[in-house]
């Protein structure tokens, strides 16, 4: 997650509606717990949040809530998701760009 200015990039799973980091993590608990109060001070202070999302990564339930989907204004994922599976993002008025669409 690299902020660009005063934009925050977190990971949001769609069955919880919330943002959330991967737990495919290898920092030890103390750290992740840092990790997200960093993230969640990048997200207080952020205008714009972008999420970037691998298209597997998307409808993926993760144990680390970071932000609700409210907070996500941009989602930016790969062109072979299904149309579908983006749909919910942008009823929630999420605004979705998929890569070479």
């Amino acid at each position: 997650m690299v902020p660009l200015g005063r934009v925050a990039a977190p990971l949001i799973p769609k069955k919880t509606g919330t943002a959330a980091q991967s737990s495919g993590s290898k920092l030890p608990r103390h750290r992740l717990s840092v990790a997200l109060a960093v993230m969640q001070v990048m997200l207080d202070s952020a205008s714009h949040v972008v999420a970037v999302i691998t298209a597997d990564k998307l409808g993926a339930v993760e144990p680390f809530v970071v932000a609700p989907c409210n907070r996500i204004h941009t989602l930016m994922t790969e062109c072979h998701v299904a149309s579908g599976d983006v749909g919910d993002y942008r009823k929630l008025g999420i605004e979705v760009v998929q890569a070479g669409a």
